[in-house]
């Protein structure tokens, strides 16, 4: 395999694909790229048995043919490439990279010995590429990262819009971002209500697209595509927690609003003052809210100033948790809540995170 294709488009190519590449694969296979040249095209692949991340971009082949490269290698060396072109050359068991004035020679393949994936479901609807992105950022802080069934994104297609869930059991976020347009295979009905797909694989698909991103899944499957990437992956198999719609729409009315940012440095303060306990409260005044923490370490209190004006409460958090939602929130983030140990609420451009209060209060 001979090719020669534009610096950016084939490095942008690489990232996209190599994102489908574990840290640590458990088939030596996995850890390699698959690229593949055919007429003026090619396509690269990076991923596992659960997930394949398939790019594409234009170029000039000299010589058609497929081969595996060592995947993380090639995305590490884009980095040091100049000038315009890059030029592959493959013949197993070598390979030559040249750009400018560099050759990097590397190890490579047959093709032929790169598992094949079934073809991805059809799509289900599209949405915008920074509304996606948007939610994927919002939504990912609550998924769990102790418990299997719950590192995963829960999907569903809710009249037009794309219903995201995660949750850890202690926090859950919520999206719903408006689709672009639906499928006339989804106006059918025929796929599963729910799926859950790895949030790993969320995240860095939504890492690498900039256009519109379209979606599908299938009883087995989970298609994502944008401009130049395909990603299918295997739903996670498991049944998402039961009750997740009962907890949200227990939400009661909106009781105050502040400053994001505001209440994200109080809470930063108390954290650093709570230690290893990780614990901070926060005490809802009229006019403001009070977060504080004591430990080991030291003693915080910050007060910041809201449009409250019921009772004094005061709820007892993971500082971290808190973080994490507030992360999450754009300029002014709406709380509501009744009395612990009831959740308590956030509210924030589309996005609805829930909280679940430490006991002792």
């Amino acid at each position: 395999m001979i090719i020669t294709a534009d610096r950016k488009a084939l490095s942008a190519a690489i990232t996209r694909a190599a994102q489908g590449i574990g840290s640590r694969p458990i088939k030596p296979v996995h850890a390699g790229m698959l690229i593949s040249a055919l007429d003026d095209d090619i396509w690269l692949s990076g991923g596992d048995d659960d997930v394949s991340f398939t790019s594409s971009a234009s170029a000039v082949v000299h010589e058609e043919g497929s081969v595996i490269l060592p995947g993380k290698m090639l995305n590490d060396i884009t980095k040091y490439w100049t000038k315009d072109e890059v030029r592959i050359e493959a013949d197993p068991p070598l390979a030559r990279v040249i750009t400018s004035n560099s050759v990097f020679t590397v190890s490579c393949s047959d093709g032929k010995y790169y598992p094949a994936w079934t073809a991805p479901p059809p799509p289900l609807g599209q949405l915008g590429a920074e509304e996606f992105a948007d939610a994927v950022k919002k939504v990912i802080p609550a998924a769990s990262d102790v418990e299997d069934l719950l590192k995963t994104v829960m999907l569903s297609v809710e009249n037009d819009r794309l219903l995201m869930v995660s949750t850890d059991r202690y926090k859950m976020a919520v999206m719903s971002p408006l689709l672009a347009s639906v499928s006339l295979f989804a106006d059918a009905g025929s796929f599963p209500p729910e799926v859950l797909i790895p949030n790993w694989i969320f995240s860095r698909f939504a890492r690498v697209t900039d256009k519109e991103v379209s979606f599908g899944w299938n009883d087995k499957l989970i298609m994502l595509g944008t401009e130049g990437l395909s990603v299918t992956a295997r739903q996670f198999q498991g049944k998402f927690i039961a009750n997740w719609r009962k907890v949200m729409d227990s939400e009661p009315a909106k009781c105050c609003s502040a400053e994001t940012t505001e209440l994200l440095r109080a809470v930063r303060m108390a954290q650093l003052a709570s230690g290893d306990d990780d614990g901070i409260e926060m005490t809802f005044l009229p006019g403001n809210i009070a977060i504080s923490a004591r430990g080991d370490k030291g003693t915080s209190v910050s007060d910041v100033p809201c449009d409250y004006q019921g009772e004094d409460v005061t709820f007892a958090f993971g500082a971290q948790m808190v973080i994490d939602a507030l992360g999450a929130c754009e300029d002014e983030t709406h709380l509501a809540f009744s009395a612990p140990p009831a959740p308590l609420f956030l509210r924030s451009e589309g996005l609805r995170f829930m909280l679940k209060p430490r006991r002792e209060l």
